[in-house]
């Protein structure tokens, strides 16, 4: 059991504690009240009041170390809710990708005619593209419903493609805002780029003061942003970056902790993608 865990133990606030602050008052009482009347000189004659000042010093000191650890119990319980609303909101949005492509094979099976066509029916099933752009709209999505709902915050999305050593936009979501530089090329001193090519997530804090933001969502652009390159390990290329903007600077914070947060939400979106980019190379290579 970690320190952590140990300090916010049922047992240890509400007995370890309370005995902790009362035990000394309790001896020093009952030490006095023995020798009351006593002609002996005793141990602390003539200190009563000091050692019960002393006493209620303590008590006082340990409710205070109590009123802090209630408060790191509180933390850790809102730690521990935050973290079980993102993993609800996390299977629910992949419950809906699953579900889009379900329908498809059903209408699919459906639709199967005697002699069946192989070829068309793979295409009609799979349909790599429509997935990818379900699965984009999904990331939106969960980063949306963490921002807060009366913030007027505001989170948008765009894909983007490897084209010899630069970087195109293929998707974005939602739909209605188109980028500004949907034509354009970003190349390896921009954000998305940096993170093509370390192969790693690129977290920029506040993007109206970062160099390296390619304003392709509006002119003046404020908020943070990151970008997250979607790796074929088996391919050993990167098919595709990532990247999440929203409206308010400093939602996405370049710590450890919030980075991790966000590569272990965003592997399970990019395992998706890798696997309909396969799909969609296969499709590429049968009409070609």
């Amino acid at each position: 059991m970690d320190l952590k865990r140990w300090l916010t133990a049922r047992w240890f606030r509400y007995i370890a504690i309370p005995a902790t602050a009362a035990v000394p008052t309790g001896l020093a009482a009952l030490w006095f009240a023995l020798h009351q009347g006593q002609k002996l000189p005793y141990f602390l004659e003539g200190y009563q009041p000091w050692v019960l000042a002393g006493t209620g010093v303590w008590a006082g000191g340990v409710s205070i170390a109590k009123s802090y650890l209630d408060d790191i119990a509180k933390d850790a319980i809102k730690t521990l809710e935050i973290a079980q609303q993102d993993l609800a909101h996390l299977l629910l949005s992949v419950r809906i990708v699953v579900g889009a492509k379900s329908k498809r094979f059903y209408e699919a099976l459906k639709g199967l005619t005697k002699p069946v066509d192989a070829s068309k029916t793979f295409f009609e099933m799979t349909r790599p593209e429509l997935q990818i752009k379900e699965l984009i709209g999904r990331v939106r999505d969960y980063y949306q419903i963490k921002v807060d709902p009366n913030s007027g915050d505001r989170v948008k999305v765009s894909l983007m493609k490897p084209d010899g050593a630069d970087l195109v936009i293929t998707d974005w979501a939602p739909d209605a805002d188109v980028p500004i530089s949907q034509k354009e090329r970003f190349k390896n001193n921009t954000i998305a780029g940096a993170a093509f090519q370390s192969r790693q997530l690129v977290v920029s804090e506040n993007i109206a003061t970062d160099v390296r933001y390619h304003r392709f969502m509006a002119k003046e652009d404020t908020g943070s942003m990151f970008a997250y390159p979607v790796i074929d390990i088996l391919m050993d290329q990167v098919v595709y970056v990532i990247n999440v903007v929203t409206s308010r600077p400093q939602a996405f914070r370049n710590t450890p902790a919030d980075t991790k947060k966000i590569e272990t939400v965003m592997e399970i979106y990019a395992e998706r993608i890798v696997l309909e980019n396969r799909l969609a190379e296969i499709k590429r290579q049968i009409t070609s």
